[in-house]
């Protein structure tokens, strides 16, 4: 098990409740892991729980914010109210930044490690209302352009598709769900403008003209989304690891608002491994609670992963040639075969064995198994 930074947000979590602020370093330095006493020192960096829709984990996203000699940095800025912004996300922050002797005039630079909406819904906004720089990953932006074009470019783009002829699906049983998905997408929370500045991997902040106090350094993780993007400062050895690796749940694959190509899992897969790097950081991720010991979660997120390819795999020694509806039936799923063909999450689940039985096809599996042995 992976070791909480703080005993407080874990239990917190654990309970489904949204965690106090956690300072993770301050003026006082090394990590704090409390809000006792905050120093109003100019290099800080802590962690903001922020309400959003869901249930237990799933209802707060985790901003990170660091005030550093040159303004504001904020990571992830949160889910806003459509109807109210002001209300439920500016005034809360500004409140924040003041408690500390700042201001939420003082934000420099709005980073969004991916494109959903508790993560970048108020990025634009908060760029827009204090002039700060917008910063989105290459790969996310060119997922966000194709979201920008509509549901039927985003379709035409897809290529794991769920085509219910394809898959082998009874007639009739797909398509009200797949018309349900086409309905729902509503990218209302995409921020506006276009990034003031477009970040690739192993891109460091510095030499972007950013917060020199703040030494991130962008790191692509794909799975997630196809452009997700984590951070890691390696002078004080955080990775801000977002939706790719979390302590409680494992993320969704293949979630991007407009896919770019490739596999989601396999690219998933890779960067897993590579964050093996990483191993000895104190990690912040987008739900849960901050958490150190990243291999052990790491090598228990693959093993998640590789459980459900050897699945995969027994199934298609049977016979190679079963529709992808035929796998879809044998697997093993939470809610039970009979409870997925009631679920909004069917249509998700069909993608991903679409994707596990490439996979399995390729022989991937083995190269994971030899990555994580």
């Amino acid at each position: 098990m992976n070791t909480p930074l703080s005993e407080a947000q874990y239990q917190s979590a654990l309970a489904g409740e949204t965690p106090a602020l956690l300072r993770v370093y301050g003026h006082h330095g090394g990590y704090a892991g409390t809000t006792a006493n905050p120093s109003k020192g100019r290099d800080e960096l802590w962690v903001r729980a922020l309400d959003m829709p869901g249930r237990g984990s799933m209802n707060f996203v985790y901003s990170t914010v660091h005030l550093g000699k040159d303004g504001v940095t904020v990571i992830d800025p949160g889910w806003p109210s459509r109807k109210d912004i002001q209300t439920s996300t500016f005034d809360p922050l500004d409140t924040f930044l003041r408690e500390r002797g700042r201001s939420i005039e003082e934000v420099t630079t709005v980073i969004a490690t991916h494109a959903h909406p508790d993560h970048i819904g108020a990025a634009g906004p908060l760029a827009e209302l204090t002039g700060a720089r917008l910063v989105v990953g290459v790969e996310e932006n060119k997922s966000i352009e194709i979201a920008r074009k509509g549901k039927d470019a985003a379709n035409a783009n897809e290529h794991y598709a769920v085509n219910p002829r394809e898959v082998g699906a009874p007639e009739g049983v797909l398509e009200p769900m797949l018309e349900e998905v086409r309905q729902v997408r509503d990218h209302w929370y995409l921020p506006k403008q276009t990034p003031d500045i477009l970040i690739n991997d192993g891109d460091k902040l510095t030499d972007l003209g950013l917060s020199e106090d703040f030494p991130l350094e962008a790191v692509h993780t794909p799975g997630h989304t196809d452009g997700h993007l984590s951070f890691v400062d390696r002078e004080q050895k955080i990775l801000i690891a977002a939706d790719h690796i979390m302590p409680i749940i494992f993320p969704g694959l293949g979630l991007s608002v407009g896919m770019l190509g490739g596999n989601p899992i396999s690219q998933y897969m890779e960067a897993m491994h590579r964050l093996r790097e990483f191993d000895g950081y104190t990690v912040i991720p987008g739900h849960g609670y901050c958490f150190t010991d990243l291999r052990t979660r790491r090598y228990e997120t693959a093993e998640h992963v590789m459980k459900r390819a050897r699945e995969v795999r027994a199934i298609l020694s049977d016979d190679p040639q079963q529709s992808v509806w035929e796998i879809a039936s044998k697997v093993t799923w939470s809610l039970g075969w009979e409870g997925m063909l009631k679920s909004r999450m069917l249509v998700s689940g069909i993608r991903q064995i679409i994707m596990y039985r490439e996979i399995v096809e390729r022989g991937e599996l083995e190269t994971w198994e030899r990555n994580f042995e």
